[in-house]
């Protein structure tokens, strides 16, 4: 079965750039980094492109600032200018609180052709772009709703409460589906259990027999066709075309896929509204199917990066070095494995070549990673991530603490006889409990729950309540509750082949 790659839409927002929505991103090219560089690593990304000057972009800081510390755990925002650093630093009345990247010759940002700022991209886990724009934008805006949404949707099984709803099939589905169908509708109280109110959105996706996607639209809350997006497969099954149109069957986009007799992707196109190319990636591989050179190229064919990867004999990645127009590194990447096949050590490389971020591990004689340890540029510990995990290899609590031992946060966790993860407590460097996340199943209905608490106190509950569970054991209702008031009742209407 292909990727399935979820859709969002832009509807009628206006964009002051080209639209990369629900497309792999761009690599961010970086000159320089006025702050340390952020880990990324599974986690979602928030690009602003934005500058000192703008107002607009002094007006959305304090936002994005509160944004980062609210969703530290899952989100990194990247203030990034053409800026040079001297204006930068100077400009201390902004009070940017997050990471902070300079490129003078603005090369992600023509790539985009972006002719306005401040513009947004935010990133999922798996490098596609799930909200694009500018933050402001009346009846569009970036707010905490909009970012946690996103978050909740394409965690995926990399984050805490989607390892615990995967076993109540919370994005996916079992069985070979022809279609679902899931609509969202404003939920109230009545006396006898929760009230339907009016639709707010639809989404409809179709799959052919493989399971692969083939046909997603969306709607809005008058039930009117917003977006559409159809996937077309060659007779191997790979993605051959995926395309785009808006609510009047204009089309808006397309991206057109090649691949090699081995089934390795070796070329990517797409196009805009115009059916204008804008970009072009190029894939090449050795002999074992590793990917050794990755190629962005522009709409006028201009090389704009350029990555390239090493292996070990066991087909580990070793490194990875990305150029830019001119051929100048702009950012690399190293990895060293021990005996057992275990990455005890990566490295971070700038593009001065200098290592600007390195982690070492210790691994226990499972191949389970018992301590990572965090160096910066200087070389100097700056964290330290200790793992505990049971008998049987479960993780059963993991700390992150800084140098001096003090502690920074810790997560623990509880699992079913079964061995599913049920529970995810989070505390605070205090040691007093911040988040307890639950799941809660029967045979009839499941439960996900988040607890909140203030210094101890119980704060605010979220829960997700799943009900109508069909026989294949997918859900068909779910009401989400915020402090014991219903505020959103999905249905999910399912066919299966």
């Amino acid at each position: 079965m292909a990727d399935v790659v979820a859709q969002e839409t832009n509807g009628a927002k206006k964009l002051f750039a080209n639209s990369i929505l629900n497309q792999k991103a761009p690599e961010l090219i970086v000159e320089q980094w006025l702050t340390k560089k952020p880990d990324t690593k599974g986690k979602f990304v928030l690009i602003d492109f934005s500058s000192t000057w703008c107002h607009g972009c002094r007006k959305s800081m304090p936002e994005l600032n509160d944004f980062q510390k609210e969703f530290a755990n899952e989100l990194v925002i990247i203030f990034i200018t053409s800026e040079t650093a001297e204006k930068v630093e100077a400009a201390k009345s902004m009070l940017i609180e997050t990471p902070i990247a300079i490129d003078t010759k603005n090369r992600t940002s023509k790539l985009l052709e972006i002719k306005g700022i401040p513009h947004n991209v935010l990133i999922d886990p798996k490098g596609f772009v799930r909200w694009e724009g500018f933050p402001l934008s009346k009846d569009y805006e970036l707010t905490h709703e909009v970012i946690a949404n996103i978050i909740e949707k394409y965690n995926g099984t990399d984050g805490h409460e989607n390892k615990m709803i995967k076993c109540i099939a919370e994005q996916k589905t079992d069985g070979k589906v022809n279609s679902l169908t899931e609509i969202d509708f404003a939920a109230g109280e009545k006396p006898d259990g929760v009230q339907k109110g009016n639709m707010q959105n639809k989404r409809i996706s179709n799959y052919n027999k493989h399971g692969d996607l083939v046909e997603e639209s969306f709607y809005n809350s008058g039930d009117t066709l917003l977006f559409r997006s159809v996937c077309k497969y060659d007779a191997k099954g790979n993605l051959s075309e995926r395309l785009g149109f808006e609510k009047n069957g204009k089309f808006s986009s397309k991206s057109v896929f090649k691949y090699d007799s081995k089934g390795n992707r070796t070329e990517e196109d797409t196009y805009n509204s115009r059916d204008y190319r804008e970009f072009r990636n190029t894939y090449k591989y050795d002999s074992a199917n590793n990917l050794l050179e990755e190629s962005l190229f522009d709409k006028d064919g201009i090389l704009v990066f350029r990555s390239t990867y090493k292996y070990n004999k066991s087909g580990d990645i070793t490194e990875k070095n990305t150029y830019g127009l001119n051929g100048e590194l702009c950012s690399g990447y190293s990895a060293f494995y021990d005996k057992n096949g275990n990455r005890q050590e990566e490295r971070i490389i700038s593009s001065d070549g200098s290592v600007q971020t390195r982690f070492t591990r210790s691994f226990d004689d499972k191949g389970n990673i018992i301590v990572e340890n965090v160096y910066d540029a200087g070389g100097t510990l700056s964290s330290r991530y200790t793992f505990l995990y049971d008998k049987e290899g479960k993780l059963q609590e993991e700390s992150v603490r800084r140098p001096d031992g003090t502690l920074i946060i810790k997560y623990a966790y509880g699992y079913d006889s079964q061995g599913n993860m049920t529970e995810v407590s989070r505390y605070d460097p205090d040691g007093s409990l911040y988040l307890q996340s639950s799941v809660n199943q029967g045979s009839s209905e499941h439960e996900l729950v988040w607890d909140y608490y203030n210094q101890g106190s119980l704060g605010t509950k979220y829960v997700n309540k799943y009900d109508k569970i069909d026989k294949k054991g997918n859900w068909l209702r779910r009401i989400k509750i915020v402090s014991q008031r219903p505020v959103t009742y999905t249905e999910r209407l399912i066919s299966y082949y």
